[in-house]
């Protein structure tokens, strides 16, 4: 019943892999970890054993790092601990973003949370494509950020609200990731498009307002 299961999940596309790491571009709708209800029907259970060092929200698509030896995770837990990696989400959010790129300083938690956010692509009144560099990285902290400046993520039931133009999941894509290698000391960057789910809603938005 397990292989079952996990045979019905959403396919997760390796990006790079070697002794030390693992880079895959996660679907949505596949959690990237085993939570304390579960141990089944998330990433780790599907590319097997290998040490978690960040994650993505089970309906957050894009690139997401782990860590194959004890050393590795330690080294890439301490640059996330200390915000020494580069993540950008691309994000369609409600209304229009001016052209002026802002930077967004708003605790999350009790805790500093920054966020640059730039207009990525323009989508009528009603919502623009955004890049989102974050400088630390809190839990739900674009999400957040997006609904105090007015602009919540679209399709988000738990910071933003319902519209007629919703996309069929949430509009949240990790697009870039950055670091240095934990042995080689190599920096590796790895970018992810918009993703296939979500790009017959941005084709029909586009066509919608003309942009």
């Amino acid at each position: 019943a397990r292989a079952e299961d996990e045979a019905k999940l959403p396919t997760p596309a390796i990006v790079f892999a070697d002794d030390d790491i693992l880079v895959v571009d996660k679907p949505a709708g596949l959690l990237s970890a085993p939570t304390p209800e579960s141990d089944r029907n998330n990433l780790v259970s599907v590319i097997g054993d290998v040490y978690v060092v960040h994650r993505l929200d089970l309906q957050t698509s894009g690139l997401i790092v782990f860590a194959k030896t004890a050393e590795a995770n330690r080294v890439l837990g301490e640059r996330f601990r200390v915000h020494d990696i580069s993540r950008e989400y691309l994000a369609a959010v409600a209304g229009a973003f001016g052209s002026e790129a802002r930077t967004f300083s708003f605790p999350v938690g009790g805790r500093r949370a920054v966020t640059h956010f730039s207009r990525e692509e323009a989508l009528g009144q009603r919502a623009t494509l955004l890049r989102c560099r974050l400088e630390t990285g809190r839990t739900h902290q674009i999400r957040l950020h997006g609904r105090e400046l007015g602009h919540s993520v679209l399709a988000d039931p738990r910071y933003g609200t319902r519209t007629d133009f919703d996309p069929p999941r949430r509009a949240l894509h990790a697009t870039h990731l950055g670091f240095v290698h934990p042995r080689t000391g190599e920096m590796l960057r790895f970018d992810s498009p918009w993703p296939p789910d979500l790009m017959p809603w941005l084709v029909a938005m586009r066509a919608s307002c003309r942009c």
